[in-house]
């Protein structure tokens, strides 16, 4: 797990109450260290909706995430 996956991950684990099940959390740092890859903002969105997140990207602090060349609102 690079350092960016696991500050996804420490953030997933300490800033959701109730807690996030771990399968969920698993699949939300695998579909971001894809995007971190090669996707963009709008691929991304999809792929969140895919496993089940409804929120925006700038919900629950997730913007701290997002490659430099990427906003999204």
């Amino acid at each position: 797990m690079n350092n960016r996956a696991f500050q996804l991950r420490l953030h997933l684990d300490s800033n959701f109450y109730p807690p996030l099940p771990d399968s969920f959390k698993h699949s939300f740092v695998e579909v971001f260290e894809k995007y971190w890859e090669g996707g963009d903002a709008d691929w991304l969105k999809t792929a969140l909706s895919k496993i089940g997140y409804k929120g925006s990207l700038n919900d629950y602090g997730f913007y701290n995430f997002l490659n430099e060349e990427d906003t999204y609102e």
